[in-house]
């Protein structure tokens, strides 16, 4: 089972499925979720890059692996599979840099990226980065959307 190089199971999934699963956790974290976060764990390779951050007392607790017992799932009334349920995406954002200088930094590497992403633009992300890999048509490196 493929496990990131900088992030801890904790970082990834919401305090639920750790509870239930721990370590075993990991059996839902794709390769490509890796290989993407690892990607921008090194192309910020000076800077802490923060995920989910509940289990050391942080405030952030469902931008990686969301479960249907987390509240932006659980009070949703009709299907609702974002990348987050999916395991195809995740939200992060990085101390010291704005999320616009983020999404700036991964525009001027795309060339570096190990497939096709879609960014959550800044009007809906104003404070942190959603980054996914669901499908799209465009046939770009990067395609931004609305959330």
């Amino acid at each position: 089972m493929k496990k990131s190089k900088y992030f801890k199971i904790t970082e990834l999934v919401c305090k639920h499925v750790f509870d239930r699963f721990g370590e075993k956790a990991w059996m839902f974290v794709s390769d490509d979720f890796i290989t993407m976060l690892d990607f921008i764990k090194e192309l910020f390779s000076d800077k802490n890059v923060i995920i989910n951050n509940w289990n050391v007392g942080g405030q952030f607790s469902q931008r990686g692996i969301r479960c249907n017992l987390c509240s932006l799932v659980s009070s949703k009334k009709v299907a609702y599979l974002s990348a987050h349920v999916t395991a195809n995406g995740f939200d992060f954002s990085i101390p010291g840099l704005t999320a616009d200088e983020v999404r700036k930094t991964i525009e001027v590497n795309e060339n570096k990226l190990p497939f096709p992403i879609r960014l959550e633009d800044g009007e809906s992300a104003p404070t942190w980065c959603h980054i996914d890999w669901h499908k799209t048509d465009d046939n770009k490196k990067i395609t931004y959307f609305k959330g």
